[in-house]
Parts: structure tokens; C-alpha cells; sequence
């Protein structure tokens, strides 16, 4: 009988035991959470307001709900960044294209003059064209959405923010051009005798000046 209740003893002890290290296993494998937005509720926020939002773990599948406030660039708030196309020396129009919302204004600047126009709220995304006075190659340009005061939106193409000489190189261009080409700023600048400088892109491409005036390049 003594050694029965010995080896019951024993079970009771080995249990308690294993019990424990499933305790500690499933606190240690307790999930950390790493919530992502719910598909429904993707960029679902208005300009400036509020919603709910369901966030789900993409490990173990747990949701939960918060209430947000819009906020640019974010999973849930609507997107409202604007693109413009293209603008080279002489042209008088700018192109834009913005996701609407009632209320709102883009506004253009080229150059030191800003231009205003009214977004519509008739399409989720429109292309509007504004004029502008002849534009000069180098002008800067700034396009960005307002919304009650409040930008909502910018340029995408902060890369590509100023007004284009040409769309290509020709030979006697003078160097000053250059950079409002496809070409852009160099990377860096070598320097030879006989009035010959190069310019490299960093990306392979490079084009050689004589006297400041393009005389071959490499695209």
C-alpha cells in the first residue's frame, strides 16, 4: 500500500509539473500582437475627421476596434496626395490630378505666382487644368490640396518639382539647361583641360561639356 500511494504521490507530482510547463510554454508563446488595418476599413477615414477602426493581428487573427482621427499618409485616412504633370519652358497650362472631396482647393505655384483652383466633388479623382503664365525652365513648382484651411494633400512628384528646359539633350546646349532635363543634377563633375568637363548621373549616364556647351553624352 506504501509504495501505491508512493507511486500516486509521484503521478500527482510529475502532473503538477507538466502542468506548470504548459503554463510557461503558453505565456511564453502568448501572442505579441501585430495589428494591421482591416481591409474594410483601408483608407476609410474622411479629410479631417473621425472614424472606426477594426485592426487585426496578422498572427493570431485577434481584432480589435479604435476611433481615429484622419491623419495624412496613414493605413485608414483616405488618401488625398495629388500628382502633376509635366511642365516645360513656354508651356501655359499645368496639369493636375487630385481625388476630390466637397470644399476642398488645390493650389499651384510656379514660379512666385500661385494659382487656385476648386476641387469638384462629382469623381473620386479628377484631372484639372490650370493656367498659368509662361512658364520659364527652373521655376520651381508646389502643388498641394487644402481642405478647411488644412493641406490633405501634396505633390507626388516632389522629385520633379520644377519646370523642364527639354525632354532631351541636343548638341550646343549650354550647361545651364541641363540640369532641367531627364539628365538632372549631377553627381559629380570632372574637370579636364582643354575647356572639357564631364558630368556623371551616378546611374551610368554622363554627358561632356567643351566651353559650357554640350558636345556628346551617354543615356
Amino acid at each position: 500500500m506504501k509504495r501505491l500511494r508512493y507511486v500516486e504521490l509521484t503521478l500527482v507530482f510529475f502532473m503538477m509539473i507538466c502542468m506548470l510547463g504548459i503554463s510557461v510554454r503558453v505565456q511564453a508563446e502568448e501572442c505579441q500582437h501585430s495589428y494591421w488595418v482591416s481591409d474594410k476599413d483601408y483608407l476609410s477615414v474622411p479629410a479631417l475627421g473621425q472614424g472606426t477602426v477594426t485592426y487585426i493581428c496578422s498572427k493570431c487573427g485577434a481584432s480589435c476596434q479604435k476611433t481615429v482621427s484622419w491623419q495624412r499618409g496613414t493605413l485608414y485616412s483616405k488618401d488625398y496626395d495629388i500628382f502633376h504633370a509635366d511642365v516645360y519652358a513656354g508651356d501655359k497650362i499645368i496639369k493636375v490630378s487630385a481625388p476630390t472631396i466637397k470644399g476642398a482647393v488645390i493650389k499651384v505655384t510656379v514660379g512666385k505666382k500661385t494659382y487656385t483652383r476648386k476641387a469638384t466633388a462629382t469623381k473620386t479623382k479628377a484631372t484639372y487644368t490650370i493656367k498659368i503664365k509662361k512658364a520659364k525652365a527652373g521655376q520651381q513648382i508646389i502643388a498641394r490640396e487644402y481642405y478647411k484651411g488644412k493641406v490633405i494633400g501634396q505633390d507626388l512628384l516632389e522629385s520633379h518639382n520644377y519646370v523642364f528646359y527639354s525632354d532631351h539633350l541636343k548638341k550646343g546646349m549650354a550647361s545651364k539647361y541641363v540640369p532641367y532635363t531627364w539628365f538632372g543634377q549631377p553627381a559629380r563633375v570632372v574637370k579636364k583641360s582643354g575647356g572639357i568637363t564631364i558630368w556623371y548621373d551616378g546611374y551610368g549616364s554622363w554627358v561632356r561639356f567643351k566651353h559650357g556647351k554640350v558636345v556628346s553624352w551617354r543615356d
